[in-house]
């Protein structure tokens, strides 16, 4: 996956943290991370229907947050599994809102195994 992509998927990860219905509808309708790339914020906006997500996600600060984020995960060997992929656990994309992008580390074969996750997506202190 090229680093804008993986740039606009952990900047799409951060913006829509608490809306993760709204990530797999995004993913789901423009069919991949390059597209959501290529058609920009008015796209997102369109999908979305609300006005200023598209323009929030595509800021140049959300984008070079993501961006940043995305080198500091290479250099870590963390790698990215969105929804739309075929490394997506089948089971998981079942669930009625999946979280459209997991994170890991080492190999993303599942084979018939069955991972459990448990944790939260706002941690609080």
């Amino acid at each position: 996956m090229e680093i804008e992509v993986e740039a606009l998927l952990c900047a799409m990860s951060r913006v829509l943290i608490n809306h993760p219905a709204k990530g797999c509808m995004l993913l789901r309708e423009a069919g991949s991370g390059e597209r959501l790339l290529e058609e920009g914020s008015g796209f997102v906006d369109g999908l979305l229907k609300v006005d200023g997500v598209g323009e929030m996600l595509f800021s140049r600060e959300m984008m070079e947050w993501g961006r940043q984020e995305a080198l500091w995960m290479r250099s870590k060997g963390v790698k990215l599994i969105s929804l739309l992929s075929d490394e997506y656990p089948a089971l998981l994309k079942e669930c009625p809102y999946p979280p459209f992008l997991l994170y890991y580390r080492g190999s993303a074969s599942f084979g018939s195994r069955i991972l459990s996750i448990v944790g939260t997506r706002v941690a609080s202190t």
